[in-house]
């Protein structure tokens, strides 16, 4: 089994009444979706709930396509390649290992 697709799902919706924390006042709840896919029809979905979600979207979108074509019940394989994203990695910042060059510091989860 591999993966074939991601897919991010924004959704976003009113609170009917404010709430708060000790910190901010939300007025609007906001949820990542991210849909995987796999060549043997087979979909699993997953939830981001923090972060500002158009910067969540696009690190999303940047680093994805470097899970295409592992096979998803390797979990492990896949933590280690996404977190080789966020941050420097032996041998330098480069793409020569076919993965996309780190994030800059101040985009990194």
């Amino acid at each position: 089994m591999k993966i074939t697709d991601i897919i991010v799902h924004n959704l976003a919706t009113d609170h009917h009444e404010i709430t708060w924390t000790a910190h901010e006042i939300f007025d609007r709840a906001y949820l990542t979706l991210v849909e995987v896919r796999t060549d043997e029809g087979i979909v699993g979905i997953g939830e981001i709930a923090s972060g500002p979600q158009k910067v969540v979207s696009e690190v999303l979108e940047k680093i994805a396509p470097t899970i295409i074509g592992m096979d998803p019940r390797g979990h492990a394989e896949i933590w280690k390649r996404l977190m080789s994203t966020s941050g420097p990695r032996q041998g330098g910042l480069g793409d020569w290992d076919e993965l996309p060059t780190p994030l800059p510091r101040h985009l990194r989860p």
